[in-house]
């Protein structure tokens, strides 16, 4: 399911609210309002009032047996909303995802600051990661020597092309920038790195490059 409830800059609107409605329906018809309402993290009368407004635009048929066993189907006109809701989602999300990329991308063309070869490493193995190392795909004078977890779960994983290594290899692989590729944990991660410093590595947060 798609969910936005933790999200301090994405307030869902009137279409998110029917687009999540809606999945939850097409993916589960037998699906009771109290269940879709946990899994939107929309209160129960809300659901109430759009499973009814859903209704009377010819989007949802609701079949029961009795007051508690209902039935809920996606119409013809239904599954074309949904489509096209999720259409403008996608449409929105890839420009978002374009401009955090963009973002990064200045940051990282600062850090490098002009130099022709750079050898970086990469802490923690996440969707930010993930971003950074396609924004990577526009420095070819960036080489990414590993990537590094603190998360024993994820050592010795592949990720993007890369086993992902203890940060206990960094001082072996002598890089010039230690990256730190996690905004929620760059704290935590840069106090356990700061030693390397004494080795010559740098250590960069996304957040100060």
């Amino acid at each position: 399911m798609i969910s936005i409830d933790r999200s301090a800059f994405l307030l869902p609107t009137k279409a998110f609210r029917q687009l999540t409605i809606l999945l939850a329906i097409h993916h589960s018809p037998q699906i009771s309002q109290h269940k879709i309402a946990q899994e939107t993290n929309l209160s129960s009368s809300m659901v109430n009032s759009y499973i009814r407004q859903l209704t009377e635009d010819g989007e949802i048929k609701v079949s029961s047996r009795n007051n508690r066993d209902r039935n809920y189907q996606l119409t013809g006109k239904g599954k074309a909303a949904l489509n096209g809701l999720l259409m403008d989602y996608s449409a929105e999300i890839v420009q978002f995802y374009s401009q955090a990329k963009n973002e990064i991308s200045k940051r990282i063309a600062a850090l490098i600051n002009g130099r022709k070869q750079t050898r970086v490493v990469l802490y923690g193995a996440s969707e930010t990661c993930e971003l950074v190392m396609r924004a990577l795909e526009n420095f070819p004078q960036v080489e990414v020597a590993a990537i590094v977890d603190g998360v024993s779960g994820k050592q010795g994983q592949l990720f993007n092309g890369f086993t992902v290594q203890k940060p206990d290899v960094i001082p072996s692989i002598k890089p010039d920038f230690l990256l730190i590729t996690s905004y929620a944990k760059q704290d935590e991660i840069y106090h356990a790195a700061k030693h390397l410093e004494k080795h010559g590595i740098k250590i960069q947060r996304l957040t100060t490059v």
